[in-house]
């Protein structure tokens, strides 16, 4: 999405696919501090160990009560869903890290609407490595098929259209050292985007991203970093169905602080510019503020909250529109209610602003608020509501959902 997106690393990857103590609708950001991370004797799932290997096994039932299925401004029309995901993780460990690999699958099926019913997987290979103190070395392969969310502004699918499926295939790989005060990073990523339909042919694309990471540590828990970063576009046609050529190249500078007081404040904050160059001059190119954040903060051992902010350019084949700049906010208090009782609340803002002759602002708010008991090692249960609401000038653009969920995650 954009050039600060973080690299997920072979741990995390893992964490993602196994899920251990989270739940759908409150799912955590891979770096995240929460009390579900935390031990818990008696309701930690460690998965089965064999010597360096570990295998994590996880199957999640849900049934969903949703009020606006297709997110349409009008019409709306509710049903019930059921969704299946399994997943299995594997895990080595090796002498300077470790290496695993993930599969997974969603199985969704509708009471009443039938064409609503889709089926995803996918699966991963990751690995983290720290051959000498203060080095790191990251990669991430991975591959979905996956389904497009009803209500994305770039689709050309209408609700009496199946969902459509997209193909997705991301390679990632960092490298981080420390020297003395100095801190340097590097990042190289391509991700492939297919979507099935012929009728979505111009929003195939391939993006590829690089960034480097210069910084100095001024305290034991303050450092300071610059960031430079590119990313390339590459549309698998010529043209859009409009007739417009949509590659682009993005450059642009973060500049920002990273802060770690011991367990209780962590995370980092950065700010810059961008700016885009299309390869068709019938598209101006755009300057504009970027921005990313991920920051935490545990007042207590069971209380966690997490912050996080990204705005940048996003690919566009919307018709009339020349730019796409989306920013995306989100605040999640974590709670230990008792020792086997987990809550969640969230509140998330997404804005996404077209620019051109469509030029305009779509405004999605958001709230989830969730609980989770664990009856075992192995089982837990959990209930979740989610509303979301999004705002635009035009009234076809407009929605509302309210999804009510209970669900069984079963850790075998």
């Amino acid at each position: 999405m954009s050039g600060v997106r973080a690299l997920r690393t072979g741990l995390q990857v893992m964490a993602v696919a196994s899920a251990a103590a989270t739940m759908p609708a409150l799912a955590q950001d891979d770096d995240d501090i929460a009390p579900p991370r935390l031990p818990r004797p008696g309701y930690d799932y460690e998965g089965i160990q064999d010597g360096n290997t570990t295998i994590l096994a996880e199957a999640d039932v849900r049934l969903d009560y949703a009020s606006n299925i297709f997110l349409t401004s009008d019409n709306e029309q509710d049903d019930l869903r059921l969704l299946v995901s399994p997943s299995i993780a594997v895990t080595q460990q090796v002498s300077t890290g470790s290496i695993g690999a993930e599969v997974h699958g969603g199985f969704t099926r509708h009471l009443e609407t039938e064409r609503e019913n889709s089926n995803t997987f996918g699966g991963s290979l990751a690995m983290g490595l720290s051959p000498t103190r203060g080095r790191q070395l990251q990669a991430l392969f991975a591959y979905d098929r996956s389904i497009e969310r009803r209500g994305d502004p770039e689709t050309q699918a209408g609700p009496t259209d199946p969902p459509q499926k997209i193909d997705l295939l991301l390679a990632e790989t960092s490298y981080r050292q420390a020297i003395g005060d100095f801190r340097f990073g590097a990042e190289l990523g391509a991700e492939k985007i297919n979507l099935l339909d012929p009728a979505e042919d111009d929003r195939d694309l391939t993006s590829y991203r690089a960034s480097v990471r210069l910084g100095y540590n001024i305290s034991p828990a303050f450092d300071v970093f610059l960031q430079p970063y590119v990313n390339s576009r590459d549309f698998r046609l010529p043209v859009d169905f409009s007739g417009v050529d949509r590659d682009a190249n993005t450059y642009g500078l973060l500049v920002g602080v990273e802060r770690e007081l011991g367990a209780r404040l962590q995370g980092n904050f950065g700010v810059g510019i961008f700016r885009t160059d299309p390869e068709d001059d019938v598209i101006p190119a755009y300057t504009g503020a970027s921005a990313s954040a991920s920051i935490t903060w545990q007042p207590r051992a069971r209380t966690a909250v997490n912050f996080r902010l990204e705005r940048g350019n996003v690919a566009t084949v919307r018709s009339g529109a020349t730019t796409r700049v989306d920013t995306i906010a989100r605040l999640r208090l974590d709670q230990e209610i008792r020792h086997n009782l987990l809550g969640q609340v969230t509140v998330s803002y997404t804005d996404r602003y077209y620019l051109g002759s469509q030029q305009g602002h779509l405004r999605t708010g958001g709230a989830q608020v969730g609980l989770e008991y664990l009856l075992t090692r192995r089982f837990s249960v959990y209930t979740a509501a989610t509303y979301q609401q999004r705002n635009a000038l035009a009234d076809i653009d407009e929605y509302d959902s309210f999804v009510f969920s209970i669900g069984l995650r079963s850790r075998l």
